[in-house]
């Protein structure tokens, strides 16, 4: 699959799962995104990282390595505390659970982190990481 057919795949299912919890509060890449009045919103980030040769010809492939990263922002000091983040977390790892399949793309890992203060926020991010295979010729 080409960086393009990884990304677009990647971002259709993160757009489903996350516009029932979010609505079109999902800043793009490249796009701008006025947080203006918004309580929660989330960011999406395509991180291709590596490529690997699988043979030495023209008809080898590649093994193209990455990472997609969703940031989940909520309204800093709410009363829900973080649990609308951790419940849009919760829905996205239902999605990209470890070892799922998407067209070609294999899920390897899903992982959350701290969650930290950004502005008049309180951010999280869940990385999913990710293996496709490229044909060269």
């Amino acid at each position: 699959m080409s960086q393009l057919q990884i990304r677009n795949t990647l971002l259709t299912q993160v757009v489903a799962t996350l516009t029932p919890l979010v609505g079109d509060n999902i800043a793009f890449e490249n796009k701008d995104f006025d947080t203006t009045g918004v309580d929660t919103w989330c960011s999406t980030h395509f991180n291709p990282v590596t490529s690997d040769s699988l043979g030495k010809g023209v008809l080898s492939c590649d093994d193209e390595r990455g990472f997609m990263q969703v940031s989940v922002f909520v309204k800093l000091n709410s009363d829900d505390y973080d649990n609308q983040q951790l419940t849009i977390m919760d829905e996205l790892k239902k999605s990209f659970y470890n070892g799922a399949i998407m067209d070609s793309i294999v899920i390897l890992e899903v992982t959350i982190n701290n969650g930290f203060i950004v502005d008049s926020y309180y951010k999280r991010d869940l990385t999913i990481n990710y293996t496709s295979y490229q044909q060269r010729g």
